[in-house]
């Protein structure tokens, strides 16, 4: 944790003397391109929040927080009893290493995919929900399965699924807030969300303790994600309709 922290820490510093203070003094773009950024920055969308307050008083970011929440939930209960669910399928210590891998392999082209695809439509509710969506049901086949090739290939679905929607889920808040509300509103939401650390893998040890196997767990974590994508949908088409990028 300390080696994986050091590079965020140093590039934390970094951030304060290297990246130019707006487009204007970006060295590496031309005039004309620095008058098109900056006129995409000043022609902002309706309901732009920038203060700290008036961020706290929007409801937008708490009803955010549901969805935010859920894919969580899963993403850690999914990910911290990842490794002991393929340990029980009978592999090896080495293998069960090599094998949980292969979601997270899978999942990076899968962010970049969703992300690519919602980028190119302007959609964002419908890619969210679509990837949670897509997790809930790996996370079903997981179970469902009995066939160790399918059972593995469920959880890099699951693994895929719950990845791309969280990475597209971070423009919906951001696509909103400006300034001091964009520190404290991106904040906020991380810190709640991040709640689901500790109750997604609780949640997967009750079931199991409970039921003596992970049917109940991964059910209940694919409540989550089928909660997601409702919640997600629905707020997006209150909240944030559909613009062409």
């Amino acid at each position: 944790m300390i080696l994986e922290g050091i590079p965020s820490l140093l590039c934390g510093v970094a951030t304060l003397w290297v990246p130019p203070d707006g487009p204007v003094k970006a060295t590496w773009l031309s005039a004309e391109e620095k008058q098109i950024i900056a006129a995409r920055l000043a022609a902002e969308p309706p309901g732009q929040l920038h203060g700290l307050k008036e961020m706290l008083l929007d409801k937008r970011i708490w009803l955010l927080m549901i969805p935010d929440f859920s894919i969580v939930i899963a993403l850690y209960g999914m990910g911290l009893w990842l490794p002991q669910m393929i340990k029980a399928m009978g592999y090896s210590n080495v293998e069960t290493g090599f094998i949980s891998a292969m979601p997270y392999l899978l999942a990076m082209g899968a962010m970049v995919a969703l992300g690519w695809s919602s980028d190119r439509s302007g959609e964002r509710a419908g890619h969210v929900a679509f990837g949670a969506l897509a997790g809930a049901a790996g996370l079903v086949g997981a179970v469902w399965f009995v066939h160790h090739g399918l059972i593995i290939l469920s959880l890099c679905i699951a693994a895929s699924g719950i990845y791309a929607a969280l990475a597209v889920f971070w423009t919906l808040p951001s696509a909103m807030l400006r300034g001091t509300a964009a520190a404290g509103g991106l904040a906020l939401l991380n810190s709640f969300s991040n709640l689901g650390g500790y109750f997604g893998p609780t949640l997967m040890g009750w079931a199991k303790q409970q039921t003596g196997n992970f049917i109940l767990g991964m059910g209940l974590l694919s409540g989550m994600l089928v909660l997601a994508a409702v919640s997600v949908v629905v707020i997006g088409r209150v909240f944030f309709p559909r613009r062409e990028s």
